[in-house]
């Protein structure tokens, strides 16, 4: 198991996580409607980045379990073939995948639904420690097995 670069990705989501919340205290922060748009604009790229690094992991993961996924949507529901995980954060970060897609593809709708999408934005950096604490565990155990 590539077990460093792993712990190198899970690093760099927590300082994305980081960075995001800072950007969400300086977005409540103004009133200008022209920061509020830079800010949202910064975030909505925090939020893609954070959300393709966890699929990378995950692929990785499935690679170890010679298994591949076809959408970014299964990345995480086929890694609970292989590493439990419970039915409702699976079925979170399994959807969530969808708003790196409309960042990816530059969705308009993305400022349209701006209100909709901070709150989306806020989950995530509840809802992504719980993600980093599921791939360490893996990491953990993937460690110990090969340690016997």
């Amino acid at each position: 198991m590539e077990i460093e670069y792993i712990n190198e990705k899970i690093i760099y989501i927590k300082s994305l996580l980081i960075k995001l919340n800072k950007l969400f205290s300086k977005y409540d922060n103004t009133t200008n409607e022209e920061e509020k748009e830079f800010f949202f604009a910064a975030m909505t790229k925090f939020v893609e980045e954070i959300i393709e690094i966890s699929i990378k992991i995950n692929n990785k993961l499935l690679e170890e379990n010679k298994d591949f996924a076809g959408t970014y949507y299964q990345t995480f529901q086929k890694l609970s073939k292989y590493y439990p995980i419970d039915k409702e954060n699976k079925e979170y970060f399994s959807n969530i995948t969808s708003l790196r897609n409309k960042a990816t593809h530059k969705d308009e709708n993305m400022f349209e639904n701006e209100k909709e999408n901070l709150k989306k934005y806020k989950n995530i950096i509840k809802k992504f420690p719980t993600y980093i604490d599921y791939i360490k565990k893996i990491i953990e155990n993937e460690k110990n097995k090969s340690d016997k």
